[in-house]
């Protein structure tokens, strides 16, 4: 019979900007996640007990002596491996390779001794009997969120991986952020481009063109070849032959200045900025101790960045395409 088998561990990337009402949001889901586990490992010690019993039955025990023998065997059971498993915590990852530890996040966030770390990423894992689920946080500048979940029945297993997705897919970056924060390669080649425009302008705004004004000599010469070579001009006409020939005039000059258009500076200043913005992306930040002062720089930043490239490009590239369409 065929099947399909799906995945039970899903990786997003970042950045990902946890407040701490979003860590709270998942202590309640993993709260869930754990209360199911529970469940699901009482049905599978009321299964245990019911073969149990069934096993006793058929070798014509008693009834009542039946349940007490089912009942000691499953309380050894219910001790040993897996069912005995019930864990629950959660690890936030700090500078210098150094942890803080606990089940929650809520009950982490009041602790004194840390209030001035900044998180790098944290892993969440809760287990009971042969389920678990897990979230991991790249401690790595927070680029990947990892969501794990996973038990013998795969029915269950999407139940949990569902009940995390639930939580992630609200929080999910969108796929610009995602896009800007993977610009680390290009980010090279997109600042040196835009540094030699940037030059290239500069140096051609401060150069300036010679240009050479009407001349003098050749303009009169062709006035006295107009009006024609008489006994009164003949001496103004050798001395003007004489001056073409030898080349003994002076041609006027002047100096302009290269004018750059306006628009052409407003473009390099977009560029600029995406320079800037392609340099600084945001990493994402989790909202705990002194990573809530991150928390709120990188939103300003996004702000700022949204708000001014597409102001940018508004005044530099669309506005004059308008013009030119409307024949201003």
């Amino acid at each position: 019979m065929a099947s399909i088998i799906l995945p039970t561990k899903v990786s997003i990337p970042g950045p990902w900007l946890l407040t701490p009402q979003n860590l709270n949001e998942l202590d309640s889901v993993i709260d869930s996640c754990v209360e199911a586990m529970q469940e699901q490992r009482q049905g599978t010690i009321e299964k245990m007990r019911a073969e149990l019993q069934s096993e006793e039955q058929a070798k014509g025990t008693p009834i009542e002596d039946a349940r007490m023998k089912c009942s000691k065997l499953l309380n050894v059971r219910v001790e040993e491996y897996p069912l005995n498993i019930n864990h629950r915590a959660v690890t936030v990852y700090l500078g210098g390779g150094r942890t803080a530890n606990g089940a929650r996040f809520g009950d982490m966030i009041t602790l004194a001794h840390i209030q001035d770390e900044r998180p790098r990423g944290f892993r969440l894992r809760a287990a009971v009997a042969k389920s678990s689920v897990e979230i991991d946080l790249n401690s790595w500048d927070n680029r990947e969120l990892a969501v794990a979940a996973n038990s013998d029945d795969d029915d269950f297993a999407q139940e949990l991986l569902g009940r995390l997705q639930n939580w992630s897919s609200e929080l999910q970056p969108r796929k610009w952020l995602q896009t800007w924060n993977n610009l680390a390669f290009f980010t090279p080649i997109l600042v040196s481009f835009i540094f030699m425009l940037s030059l290239a302008a500069i140096f051609y705004a401060r150069a300036s063109e010679t240009q050479y004004g009407p001349n003098a000599t050749l303009q009169q010469a062709r006035e006295l070849a107009r009006q024609g070579v008489t006994s009164a001009n003949e001496p103004k006409a050798v001395e003007l032959l004489l001056s073409l020939e030898t080349g003994s005039y002076s041609v006027p000059t002047v100096t302009i200045p290269h004018h750059v258009n306006p628009w052409v500076w407003m473009l390099l200043i977009l560029l600029d900025f995406m320079a800037v913005a392609s340099l600084l992306p945001p990493k994402g930040a989790i909202g705990l101790w002194a990573g809530r002062h991150s928390l709120n720089a990188q939103k300003r930043w996004i702000k700022t960045v949204t708000i001014t490239v597409p102001g940018l490009l508004l005044t530099t590239i669309l506005m004059p395409l308008v013009r030119h369409w409307l024949g201003y």
